[in-house]
């Protein structure tokens, strides 16, 4: 019966063993009691077994309710991963959503953008096509408003020439039939005179002998008379001679007459000619000056327009230069080959190269330079630049008849101009030039670079006043002795760089388009190209600085930026041509501040003043890195 019991103690508690390990070993050692428990100890008596027992009783409750509380614990730890699981899978599904929302709201903004803007596209390109035909129609009609203008003025000029010819064939053939009269009027004069005496003189002489022979006291008086009756017979002969000579003075006289008239008739028909001939260049010029075709006008309004966006950039830039590594990213962006103004003259100049061919294959104008001249041209420019005296003429290339082509006449009235002598540059002391701002906020963005690397140097105004302005130093060389007010005054300052006065080179033989910074024929890219190679053939240590003046006529200020942009616009055309690094060249604009002739001077004298002006720096000058 005991075994029975133990036995059967131990068959109940094996599911709950084989499920908990803990509670297995536990009744391990349960198992091991009972054992000894049913070994053959006699002697252990009741109490003992009912002790067992009820330990064993114990000890499976706590098993089970261990139990229990795991399954409990593991059941309520499934659930709330469940529930986790389930906020998640919500959350990760209101998130989806959102998403989806989020990316369906910012496709339908993108479709509406991309709608908005190719209407604003549509709308641009539609005001960019009508703005194009209005140019079209506005070029086209002040092309035929030129060409009109040029024709009526050459017909005015040709109606005057010839009313000015007919007046004078006029004036010849009064004169001729003044002359011939006048000679035909004393010939006849000197004849009846000579016949008058001599029709007197036989009938005085007869006279004379009747009172002779009727008075022989009177003889001596009619010998004294018939004396001087012969005497007007001679008198009457030479009458005759100088009848002669009048008559062949008269004709002399016709003849000369008649050669003045054939002379001044020929000089008139010349003189229309020539003024023809003027009125066509006049024409021809006027239309050279200027953008003629509409990509032309195009092309030009484009880089002022990127000019002017570029500058605006710049304005804000240069005040905020720091070190040298800044000076020398905007000195790349305002000259390198690749900067945005640089791209927009390139494809400038693809729309006037038309033009320029036009120029090239003109009659008496083919100015292809041959290797040698080159070679002459790049040579004589290095040796100007180095400050070497050269001796003997400028090379051919600087010589040669084709270069009076389109505007290069530089004659009044076919009459050779004196070019004007040499003047020491006005803003010139003890090797510093020296240009003037009216303040610090008017100095280009470039020269604003070119003092943070140390190549120029700002100061203000009024310490160089005792320099140029005092009277002693003032001179009447110059259109204008001294700067406006507003350049002298306090606020004003002046930018100033050593030079090398004896590598100056002044050069009128880059010609630009009236008002703007494009090349007006080929020969000025030839002789930019030229200069560009003397330059590459030089050290990289040596800097050079290009001026660009203006003559008189316009505002001082327009002058000012004007003649800004055209050095900026040679020093690119160096920089593409020759590889010249951009930082080896200093563009500065000097305006007409020493223009020498007035603004109403003749327009062949004042073009001697639109020139470009190139130095070289002292070495002294250029920074040691």
């Amino acid at each position: 019966m005991k075994a029975t019991h133990h036995i059967s103690l131990a068959i109940i508690s094996i599911p709950f063993l084989l499920s908990n390990p803990t509670a297995r070993a536990q009744d391990n050692d349960k198992d091991k009691i009972v054992t000894e428990a049913l070994d053959p100890p006699k002697e252990r008596g009741n109490d003992a077994r009912k002790s067992e027992t009820k330990a064993a009783k114990n000890a499976n409750k706590r098993a089970n309710k261990r139990a229990r509380e795991r399954v409990e614990e593991t059941r309520e730890r499934a659930k709330e991963t469940a529930e986790n699981a389930r906020e998640r899978g919500q959350d990760a599904t209101e998130s989806a959503k959102e998403r989806a929302e989020n990316t369906r709201q910012n496709e339908q903004q993108s479709v509406e953008k991309a709608r908005d803007r190719a209407l604003e596209a549509r709308k641009k390109g539609k005001e960019a096509a009508e703005n194009a035909r209005e140019r079209a129609v506005e070029a086209r009609d002040s092309s035929e408003e030129i060409a009109e203008n040029a024709k009526e003025r050459a017909e005015e000029v040709r109606k005057r020439s010839e009313e000015n010819a007919e007046n004078a064939k006029d004036r010849a053939k009064k004169r001729v039939k003044e002359a011939r009269e006048n000679g035909d009027e004393a010939a006849e004069n000197a004849r009846e005179r000579a016949n008058n005496l001599a029709e007197e003189a036989p009938e005085r002489g007869q006279d004379t002998a009747e009172v002779a022979n009727n008075r022989p006291n009177d003889a001596r008086e009619s010998r004294k008379k018939t004396a001087k009756n012969a005497k007007n017979a001679k008198n009457a002969k030479n009458a005759n001679q100088r009848a002669k000579v009048a008559r062949e003075r008269g004709k002399e006289t016709a003849e000369n007459a008649r050669e003045r008239a054939k002379d001044a008739r020929e000089s008139g028909q010349e003189t229309a000619e020539n003024s023809k001939e003027r009125a066509k260049e006049a024409a021809k010029r006027k239309i050279a000056d200027t953008p003629a075709s509409e990509t032309e006008r195009v092309a030009e309004s484009n880089v002022t327009d990127v000019t002017r966006d570029v500058q605006m950039d710049l304005e804000k830039r240069k005040t905020r230069i720091e070190g040298r590594d800044q000076a020398q990213a905007l000195i790349n962006d305002i000259l390198g080959a690749k900067s945005r103004i640089s791209r927009a003259e390139i494809a400038r100049e693809e729309q006037f190269r038309p033009r320029f061919e036009r120029q090239r294959q003109g009659e008496d104008r083919q100015i292809e330079v041959t290797p040698d001249q080159r070679r002459a041209a790049t040579n004589y420019y290095q040796e100007r630049l180095y400050g070497r005296q050269v001796e003997g003429p400028a090379p051919e290339f600087f010589r040669r008849s084709d270069r009076r082509f389109d505007g290069r006449d530089s004659r009044i009235d076919g009459r050779d101009v004196q070019r004007m002598e040499y003047v020491r540059p006005r803003y010139l002391n003890e090797g510093r030039r020296y240009v003037h701002y009216d303040s610090r906020s008017s100095i280009p963005a470039i020269l604003m670079a070119a003092q943070a690397m140390d190549y120029v140097r700002f100061q203000p105004t009024q310490e160089i006043a005792p320099i140029f302005y005092d009277r002693q130093n003032v001179t009447t060389t110059y259109a204008m002795p001294l700067p406006p007010e507003n350049y002298r005054g306090a606020d004003s300052v002046v930018v100033s760089y050593p030079v090398d006065e004896s590598s100056m080179i002044s050069s009128e033989d880059i010609l630009f388009l009236q008002g703007s910074t494009q090349f007006s024929d080929p020969y000025s890219y030839e002789v930019v190209s030229i200069m560009a190679d003397a330059m590459k053939a030089m050290p990289e240590e040596e800097r050079f600085v290009i001026e660009g003046h203006a003559s008189a006529e316009g505002s001082y200020e327009d002058n000012m930026i004007l003649s800004q942009h055209r050095a900026e616009h040679i020093v690119r055309e160096i920089v593409r041509r020759g590889g010249v690094s951009p930082d080896r060249l200093i563009p500065v604009g000097y305006g007409e501040s020493e223009a020498r002739l007035p603004a109403d001077a003749a327009e062949a004298l004042r073009s001697q003043d639109r020139r470009v002006v190139v130095f070289r720096m002292k070495p002294e000058s250029i920074t040691q890195r």
